[in-house]
């Protein structure tokens, strides 16, 4: 690493340092923290609503989710539960299902 660079590192940590301490106040691009919701959880039935009212089988549910159809199986019985990115695609659906449409290739 030259010089330049790291000094202007040592020089930027100072930065934070006295910002966090409170004795300066950073201007410019300073980045925020963003805070997103909690993933929601989806019991059986609320799944089972979502994929009918989509008018889907669990076949096409599957294969719009990206997941297998035991898996599909597997959250509408109860024996496992959506997590993550799968959580988070089954809330945008549950709020706003003409997403779906933008899912389907013409």
């Amino acid at each position: 690493m030259d010089n330049d660079l790291f000094s202007d590192l040592v020089d930027s940590l100072k930065e934070v340092k006295q910002h966090q301490d409170g004795t300066i106040n950073l201007t410019g691009n300073v980045r925020q923290r963003i805070r997103f919701k909690e993933t929601e959880t989806f019991d059986s039935d609320k799944i089972k609503e979502i994929r009918t009212s989509l008018h889907l089988s669990q076949s096409a549910f599957a294969e719009m989710m990206g997941t297998s159809v035991k898996t599909v199986q597997a959250w509408e019985a109860e024996r496992n539960t959506p997590k993550g990115p799968a959580a988070r695609l089954l809330a945008l659906l549950k709020n706003n299902p003409e997403y779906m449409k933008t899912l389907v290739v013409h």
